[in-house]
């Protein structure tokens, strides 16, 4: 979404539109108070002190992103490698390999994650084309762009952009 423009950009947006409306995200409130509920109980077994982004906002908004996409929890160590990786290559604080790297060693983890976050959803997209659950995924998996199935490639970067921006932005 980030990349195209115009009639493409639009008709790709409008995948996904109905779904983050208001009316549509009001049904996830109570999960979210749930999930709110657990980091407020971890904070507290914390003895009230903890480093706030590392312990509660980056797994909070992780576990919210992929609850959207339906993705279980024991999974969610897997997308928080993956989501830190695709903005860490430059970090040596997120870089899969803690040696200092090369230009090309970045771009060469960059392209794994990619990969990996590839291989990752293109599993979801066919679970949820052969049994949709009503989840974000679901939506993106059996989409339509101008009146044709979303291309594999087109899918997957959906969920990647998704799970990137919207866990690393909010928890930032």
């Amino acid at each position: 979404l980030v990349h195209i423009h115009g009639h493409e950009h639009d008709v790709h947006r409008k995948v996904t539109n109905d779904w983050f409306k208001p009316s549509t995200v009001k049904n996830l409130q109570p999960a979210i108070d749930q999930m709110a509920d657990e980091y407020a109980d971890l904070l507290i077994e914390l003895g009230g002190e903890c480093d706030c982004a590392a312990d509660i906002a980056g797994p909070f908004t992780l576990r919210i992103i992929m609850s959207i996409f339906g993705v279980p929890p024991e999974d969610e160590a897997i997308m928080l490698e993956l989501t830190q990786g695709m903005f860490g290559a430059a970090d040596p604080d997120l870089q899969r390999k803690s040696e200092a790297q090369t230009e090309a060693e970045r771009l060469a983890e960059v392209q794994q994650v990619i990969a990996d976050f590839f291989g990752y959803f293109h599993a979801i997209t066919e679970s949820r084309r052969a049994a949709p659950v009503g989840d974000v995924a679901s939506v993106i998996a059996n989409a339509t762009v101008d009146g044709q199935p979303i291309t594999p490639f087109d899918a997957i970067s959906y969920y990647v952009i998704i799970a990137t921006a919207g866990h690393d932005t909010t928890s930032s």
